[in-house]
């Protein structure tokens, strides 16, 4: 009886170790599983930030060509009004409008516009709920 006894023990302490064992490599495998899906999070997060940054960088670069297309536009126009010699002075208000319209859309001066506060530089639509005029 006493051997059967010993037999039981061994037994017992031999499958608590497996168990322990077993455990432990599930633990060791849930650490490396959480791991990799904190790395891939944080590389598809890095992907979109750089994303983020070259559509920004694209736009921008794109403003600023339409931004020189419309500078030699109003530069022309003000000079067929110079050689007209008829610079009435609503010609004169809407050549000073169209210079700060430029100077708003341009991605590197970006003047405010009160009238146009609410409109995406990029996109040119409302990017907020429209004021309440009243």
């Amino acid at each position: 009886m006493e051997q059967q006894l010993l037999k039981i023990i061994a037994h017992i302490e031999l499958e608590s170790a497996r168990r322990i064992e077993e455990r432990r490599i599930r633990q060791e495998a849930e650490e490396r599983r959480k791991e990799k899906e904190r790395l891939e999070k944080e590389l598809e997060e890095r992907i979109e930030k750089e994303l983020i940054k070259f559509k920004k960088l694209l736009s921008d670069s794109e403003r600023w060509h339409k931004v020189e297309i419309l500078r030699n536009y109003i530069s022309e126009l003000e000079r067929k009004m110079e050689d007209e010699e008829e610079g009435t002075m609503e010609k004169i208000e809407w050549l000073n409008w169209a210079k700060k319209k430029a100077d708003w859309y341009d991605p590197f001066i970006e003047n405010k516009d009160e009238l146009l506060e609410a409109v995406n530089q990029n996109t040119l639509e409302f990017v907020k709920a429209k004021r309440n005029l009243w």
